[in-house]
């Protein structure tokens, strides 16, 4: 069962904080913006999104949650993340 929680083979890991413009609308469902978000690791990585909850889902490859990413929502309304975590390896293609 996933948790939220990066399985790294290392103790290497990254992290990444996004910023949008003010008035962007995100996305309707926090689901769809955590999807957009991994969709790009998936095509490049392989494995396969799974949620950990409405708003947080992970990269899961071999059974590990190697790419972690975290929907916000907006204040113009809508859902982006703009928070990810993954491990060494794993980065954005």
């Amino acid at each position: 069962m996933v948790d939220g929680e990066l399985d790294c083979e290392t103790a290497i890991t990254w992290s990444e904080q996004g910023s949008v413009v003010e008035g962007t609308a995100g996305l309707a469902d926090p689901g769809d913006a955590v999807e957009a978000y991994l969709s790009p690791f998936v095509e490049s990585h392989g494995g396969a999104i799974e949620m950990v909850d409405t708003a947080i889902g992970s990269l899961v490859v071999d059974g590990a949650e190697v790419v972690v990413g975290s929907a916000s929502e907006l204040s113009a309304g809508g859902w982006i993340v703009l928070t990810g975590n993954g491990c060494d390896g794993f980065d954005r293609p």
